[in-house]
C-alpha cells in the first residue's frame, strides 16, 4: 500500500501577538507544522525564540519532522516562499519566509502516490 503525502509548512511569526488562548502572547519565532486536511490538529514544532533570526538548517528541519513522525517525501526539496506581513500588525511591513515541502509518515515504506489535497479535493 502506498502512503499518502502531506504537506509541512516552515514559517516564521513576525512579531508578538496575541493567541487564541486568553492571556497566552504568540512569540515571533519558526515553526515547522504538517497540514493535515480534515482535522483541527497540526502537529507542530517551535524552535526557541533566541533563534527567531536564524532559519532553521535542513537537518534542523528533518529532525523536527521525525519528532512528528514525519519525513521528506522521496525527490522532495523545501520551497521558499516570500510575502509580507499584514498591515494590522501594527509595525512597518517585513518580509515573511514560508518554506513547503511533501511529507510522509515515517512507518511509510513506498513512495507516495497520493497527496491529501487528491484524497480530499
Amino acid at each position: 500500500m502506498s502512503a499518502a503525502a502531506f504537506q509541512a509548512v516552515v514559517s516564521r511569526r513576525c512579531c508578538d501577538a496575541p493567541d487564541t488562548a486568553p492571556g497566552r502572547t504568540q512569540r515571533a519565532r519558526w515553526r515547522l507544522y504538517v497540514v493535515l486536511l480534515g482535522s483541527s490538529v497540526l502537529p507542530q514544532h517551535e524552535w526557541p525564540t533566541s533563534r527567531r533570526n536564524a532559519i532553521p538548517t535542513p537537518d534542523e528541519r528533518a529532525r523536527a519532522l521525525a519528532s512528528l513522525g514525519y519525513r521528506l517525501a522521496p525527490a522532495s526539496e523545501w520551497t521558499w516562499t516570500e510575502d509580507e506581513t499584514p498591515d494590522h500588525h501594527g509595525h512597518p511591513s517585513a518580509v515573511s519566509l514560508l518554506a513547503g515541502a511533501t511529507v510522509i509518515p515515517l512507518t511509510a515504506t513506498n513512495e507516495p502516490t497520493t497527496t491529501e489535497t487528491e484524497m480530499y479535493g
